[in-house]
């Protein structure tokens, strides 16, 4: 049940440096502003994806990838996950369509330091992005730059230390308003992720870059988190040493038990189906579990 690959391994390291601490920050009146620095930076290149779970509940907000098709046609870019109309997690952005036909292209905007990101942004979701052909629905990822052998679309070309303007809702009914500080190279062929922050309280907006009046919140051991069917589980101190991880159902039914973990290792659930499950991390007297949501 534990499948361990090597081109994981950079995925979780770079997963875990989410796992420093969360930080709160006094922000507007009646604002409360959560705050996480990704120390180091994530660096994707081409064939690089990664994904981020803003609110630390064991569910991926986006998922960011850098690609090429064939040669100089790179692409570094975005989409809200998962990749479903009912979503409401989005973008501040456009959309586009060329040459008459049906595919859609998103393009995330760029933000500069003290814009301001609130809910009267165009904002793109999944329902902007998927598109319908001979009875089939297709998407394609947010294109922060598309290089089409030159030609440059989207706003991000050589951008350093510029904002996505994000929104995002845990529970399928309030949005929380967000930025994520990224560099792109001119090319499109190298996308860094740097920090981030959003704003606790539902429907308040934020000013891109905010990051004053910094108070320490508590650390979980473990960093337990799901995407495509697959959880994974990152350590902020690096010890793997007994670690295990078990997994419940809803029904109280245990289909994962005393798993080792080790960095790099995956597990998957998708032979279980989708639904709830209670995923729990030991390591001798510690022990650690998070509800997430396969759907």
């Amino acid at each position: 049940m534990n499948e361990t690959h090597t081109n994981l391994t950079r995925k979780l390291k770079q997963y875990s440096a989410l796992a420093t601490p969360l930080l709160a920050l006094a922000g507007m009146a009646d604002a409360q502003v959560i705050y996480q620095d990704i120390d180091p930076d994530v660096v994707l290149a081409v064939g690089d994806q990664y994904s981020l779970d803003l609110n630390n509940d064991g569910a991926v907000d986006f998922a960011f990838k850098v690609t090429t098709y064939g040669t100089g046609w790179y692409f570094a870019g975005l989409i809200p996950y998962p990749p479903s109309a009912s979503n409401y997690n989005a973008f501040a952005g456009y959309t586009q369509t060329f040459g008459g036909g049906p595919s859609i292209y998103g393009f995330p905007s760029m933000f500069a330091n003290g814009d301001l990101i609130d809910e009267n942004r165009p904002w793109i979701g999944m329902q902007n992005l998927i598109w319908t052909s001979s009875g089939s629905s297709y998407y394609f990822y947010a294109g922060m730059v598309s290089n089409y052998y030159g030609d440059i679309f989207g706003q991000w070309s050589g951008a350093s230390d510029r904002f996505l303007g994000i929104r995002f809702s845990p529970d399928g009914e309030e949005l929380h308003y967000a930025w994520i500080r990224c560099d792109v190279n001119e090319e499109g062929s190298q996308l860094t992720i740097k920090d981030f922050a959003y704003e606790e309280s539902a429907g308040l907006p934020i000013t891109a870059g905010s990051v004053t009046g910094v108070a320490e919140n508590s650390l979980p051991p473990f960093n337990i988190y799901a995407f495509e069917g697959y959880v994974y589980v990152a350590v902020p101190d690096g010890n793997y040493t007994d670690a295990k991880l078990s997994v419940v159902n809803v029904l109280g039914q245990t289909v994962i038990q005393n798993e080792q973990v080790s960095a790099g290792s995956r597990f998957n659930l998708n032979p279980f189906g989708k639904g709830v499950y209670v995923v729990s991390v030991s390591r001798g007297e510690e022990i650690f579990s998070r509800k997430i949501t396969f759907r």
